[in-house]
């Protein structure tokens, strides 16, 4: 086999195997985060108003706000 031959064959290994190794060239993607305390009532139509708008869930807690009143205390985060 000629060098030209093997060098074909090595390239079209990579491409078959999808560069793994080439997986720390990516960009780490760039997140923005918000804190939001929606009401009770309102709470199923807020989180699809705030996925709509592009944010995820990361985390929400069952929190005691001002007045005694307990609410859900919510982070989103989602790609700038």
């Amino acid at each position: 086999m000629s060098k030209l031959q093997g060098n074909i064959i090595i390239i079209l290994l990579l491409v078959a195997l999808g560069f793994p190794f080439l997986g720390f060239l990516k960009p780490t993607p760039k997140w923005e985060y918000k804190v939001e305390t929606p009401m009770d009532a309102l709470f199923t139509t807020s989180m699809n108003n705030y996925g709509e708008d592009g944010w995820e869930l990361v985390s929400a807690r069952r929190a005691k706000g001002v007045l005694d009143q307990y609410g859900y205390e919510c982070i989103f985060k989602r790609l700038k």
